[in-house]
């Protein structure tokens, strides 16, 4: 499988909230290096619900910040 097509949808929500790789990656404590390889791979349901809090938190922190 093409490692960019895993984990497609995670990434389109990434863009669809216009979040960076690392802005979610710092709500999940990673380098953002780390976060992008781990895009990579398949992830267990129980990581991909964390990456989907942490973009969630992401956005918050990044609307909050606007205001």
């Amino acid at each position: 499988m093409n490692p960019l097509r895993t984990n497609l949808d995670l990434r389109n929500k990434i863009v669809e909230y216009n979040l960076f790789y690392y802005e979610v990656a710092d709500v999940l404590n990673m380098k953002p290096s780390n976060f992008s390889v781990m895009l990579k791979t398949q992830l267990t349901e129980l990581k991909r619900n964390k990456i989907l809090e942490a973009i969630e938190e992401a956005s918050r922190r990044k609307e909050q910040k606007n205001e």
